[in-house]
């Protein structure tokens, strides 16, 4: 269902737009929950892809796209590369954020969790 929602998107907008990273990112939450850990990974590296180029790398949907990525590596153990995201990210949302801000704090958080 997912994967059908993001061909109608990438039909009507285009495969690189910015409303189909949207769509990647369902479909790779979707793979996540159906335990498709390389699918997942994939489709989240190709969202980021599309949106550091189109849309910048310190965009949120950039943002998200390292975020997810880091997730799917950390899930799948391979913490060693889960953690250049995660830092990347926490990077960008320090610049955005104040220091006590619970969205920072969380990133914060998750970054130590894989470094440990």
């Amino acid at each position: 269902m997912a994967r059908r929602a993001l061909g109608w998107v990438e039909g009507v907008h285009g495969p690189d737009s910015p409303e189909a990273i949207a769509g990647l990112h369902g479909v790779a939450v979707t793979l996540h929950l159906q335990e498709d850990y390389e699918g997942a990974r994939r489709v989240v590296e190709r969202a980021l892809a599309i949106s550091e180029e189109r849309l910048g790398p310190d965009h949120p949907a950039t943002v998200t796209a390292l975020g997810g990525l880091a997730h799917v590596l950390h899930h799948r153990g391979r913490t060693a590369e889960a953690v250049e995201p995660a830092e990347r990210v926490v990077g960008i949302v320090e610049r955005y954020f104040e220091p006590d801000h619970p969205r920072l704090v969380w990133y914060r958080e998750a970054l130590a969790r894989m470094r440990a």
